[in-house]
């Protein structure tokens, strides 16, 4: 029998459509090929690596992580901060038969934090961790294109004989400032999807940019395998609830500003709105600014990073709008993304406002979960007043948005994508 990981096994004759569904979770897109990854042993018996960037400690890696725990014997993860993430030190992780045996942590010089530096230091601390297997490993998981081509170096130099899946979470087409750093991404991205097993795409917008970029590429098999979240309220909002809620990194591209420029128009003619910020970033200070330049801090609550998922779902239960105001930038990654934020204001009934930026906007705008909006305060203030005046549409809203968050549960989603990839 092949081992675990040898090859590549014939390509699935299924595909992901517009309306293919993991339980009835929806995948946005055309159709896209699916590949299965060669068995040698049953995944409960598996030796498995995860290797992921972290910028907070909650996301896809550390879903996957807790999916995979209690399915199989071994699981190692290595985590290694971006230069912006409020955790520093990079991060091992082990379990055995599901019970955590280590969680460590361990911090470098200042300097090895910035850019280009960063890069040898995740290469080593990910290189030590791997040799440690001793190349006894079955499956390898990298959760960005750097950390995919080392798991392939490894494997191409013999080190070990793991299938490898390159679980590509987002797609940037600038993501550094100089233009030769620029060119080494994309050019390990590329290699990373020629080259793996399988890829795991979040969105159909991933491998349209990837295609943008280098048309003739001959790339892996690939799935979408859309963000998830970890649970769905039972029931949609009955009434209004003047709020509106904002998820995330705060960025100036996230468009918050449009949000509090909204409030003193909203409020005029409903007094008791509120703006609810959640998230941390370097675009929080001028926010913080601007919300005392327009006299709306008494409709605005910055409630910081919160790092309990129980924590933060409760936040949402408690109703409102969901907004997603992206700025219209051509260059902007949202483009090929699937925002999480998008995600759990669903999973949470709220009725969303959503700029035509990501390739959900419009699918959820036909569906009636969304509504399309401008990036500006007259567009963001005009809808507030109008789903918060009509309660009709407001819970109609509601009840889509929970409709369209039926099926994309984290749990859901991996086990379809694991045994679409032959892996289950």
């Amino acid at each position: 029998m092949r081992r675990f990981g040898s090859s590549i096994g014939r390509l699935a004759s299924s595909a992901i459509a517009l309306g293919r569904t993991a339980g009835s979770a929806q995948f946005f897109g055309p159709k896209r090929e699916s590949g299965q990854v060669c068995l040698g042993r049953e995944l409960s018996r598996a030796r498995v690596f995860i290797a992921s960037h972290e910028l907070f400690e909650d996301g896809p890696t550390q879903a996957l992580e807790r999916h995979l725990a209690p399915k199989v014997r071994n699981l190692e993860v290595v985590l290694l901060p971006f230069a912006e993430a409020p955790e520093p030190r990079c991060g091992y992780r082990s379990y055995t038969d599901n019970v955590r045996k280590v969680n460590q942590r361990w911090s470098t010089p200042h300097w090895m934090t910035r850019q280009p530096f960063i890069w040898p230091r995740d290469a080593g601390f990910l290189v030590f961790h791997c040799l440690r297997s001793r190349g006894a490993l079955d499956l390898y998981l990298g959760v960005d294109p750097f950390t995919c081509a080392i798991g392939l170096l490894l494997r191409h130099l013999r080190f070990h004989r793991a299938a490898v899946v390159f679980y590509s979470i987002d797609y940037v087409p600038n993501r550094f400032g100089l233009r030769l750093l620029n060119i080494i991404y994309h050019h390990i991205d590329e290699w990373s999807s020629r080259h793996a097993d399988i890829v795991w795409n979040v969105s159909v917008g991933i491998e349209r940019g990837r295609s943008e970029r280098c048309p003739s590429g001959r790339r892996a098999p690939h799935l979408v395998v859309p963000i998830g979240v970890t649970s769905i309220v039972g029931s949609p909002q009955t009434f209004p609830f003047p709020r509106l809620v904002f998820v995330g990194n705060v960025l100036e591209k996230q468009g918050v500003q449009h949000l509090l420029a909204a409030l003193p128009i909203v409020a005029a003619q409903i007094s008791r709105i509120e703006l609810v910020v959640v998230g941390t970033g370097p675009y929080l200070a001028s926010l913080r600014r601007l919300a005392s330049a327009l006299g709306v801090n008494a409709h605005v609550r910055f409630l910081g990073h919160i790092k309990s998922e129980k924590a933060l779902d409760e936040i949402l239960a408690l109703g409102g709008i969901g907004a997603a105001v992206y700025d219209c930038d051509a260059s902007s990654f949202t483009r090929y993304a699937d925002p999480g934020k998008v995600k759990r204001y669903l999973a949470a009934g709220l009725p969303i406002l959503i700029t035509d930026v990501p390739d959900v906007a419009r699918l959820l705008a036909d569906r009636g979960a969304a509504v399309l909006v401008e990036p500006t305060a007259d567009a963001v203030a005009t809808a507030t007043i109008r789903l918060l005046r009509d309660p009709d549409a407001f819970q109609a809203a509601s009840r889509a948005a929970l409709q369209s968050a039926a099926g994309l549960t984290w749990n859901e989603i991996f086990d379809w994508a694991l045994m679409e990839s032959g892996i289950l």
